[in-house]
């Protein structure tokens, strides 16, 4: 009886951890650092170092046969209007604008061909002067990663400050797979002109969240002793300007 009991729960274990294997979603790695915001978690105003981590190709429609990851985009959350939620200050106090991530920059990585990162305007902010333009998506192209290997991606960036009451912002980072035989895999929340709900993981993308330092940036006192949550997602228009065809551009 006590055999058949301990397979019993030898079998529910393993039931348990197949979904979590087979159905692996690409998301940030947890941080080496050991600190009081942990996991997926930063502080507001510091320079965040991020891996986002591929774990396996693209499949066909019916699952059968999986497919060698040769391209990954991702669109950065910087065009999203953060008034009144974060900022950014020069050295002397004065508040300007911010944007969910600042001043991107990928690491060097020998796996792909070609790594880009183009820039164009963004909602102002602070940063060794006023700038407008940054980095508004991250593109790996011409690699080939086996789908029986994972690929964790990174890159660095600046995050802001919480204003009012914001005491958590949610920062999402929209994603796209490019796999042999035209199979794609897009990590985003929903589906947008050009990626399908039939190759979306709706309802997910990656993320981060940046946590306010309620000691060097206490809230007001009209807030509540919880605070506020807020989000930065890019919208369909700069979701589809960052992901469709990215070898293309």
């Amino acid at each position: 009886m006590t055999d058949k009991i301990n397979k019993l729960k030898i079998g529910i274990i393993v039931l348990a951890i197949i979904p979590q294997l087979c159905f692996a979603h690409a998301g940030f790695a947890r941080k080496d650092n050991l600190d009081e915001y942990s996991g997926r978690d930063y502080e507001e105003g510091t320079t965040g170092y991020f891996k986002l981590v591929v774990p396996h190709g693209c499949s066909n429609e019916d699952g059968s046969r999986t497919f060698e990851t040769r391209h990954v985009v991702m669109a950065m959350p910087n065009g999203v209007d953060l008034s009144g939620i974060a900022y950014t200050e020069d050295r002397d106090g004065e508040a300007y604008g911010a944007n969910a991530v600042m001043g991107v920059k990928p690491a060097a990585d020998g796996d792909w061909r070609k790594i880009k990162n183009p820039k164009s305007a963004v909602p102002g902010y602070y940063s060794h002067g006023l700038k407008t333009e940054d980095v508004r998506s991250l593109r790996w192209i011409g690699g080939n990663i086996p789908n029986d290997f994972y690929k964790a991606l990174e890159f660095r960036a600046k995050l802001p400050l919480l204003d009012a009451c914001i005491t958590e912002l949610k920062v999402y980072f929209p994603t796209v797979q490019y796999c042999k035989s035209k199979t794609i895999k897009a990590w985003i929340r929903e589906p947008v002109a050009g990626l399908p709900e039939s190759v979306v993981s709706t309802g997910y993308a990656p993320s981060i969240t940046v946590r306010r330092n309620l000691t060097s940036n206490p809230l007001p006192e009209a807030c509540s002793d919880e605070g506020e949550m807020a989000e930065a997602y890019p919208d369909a228009e700069d979701i589809e300007a960052a992901l469709l065809r990215p070898w293309q551009r």
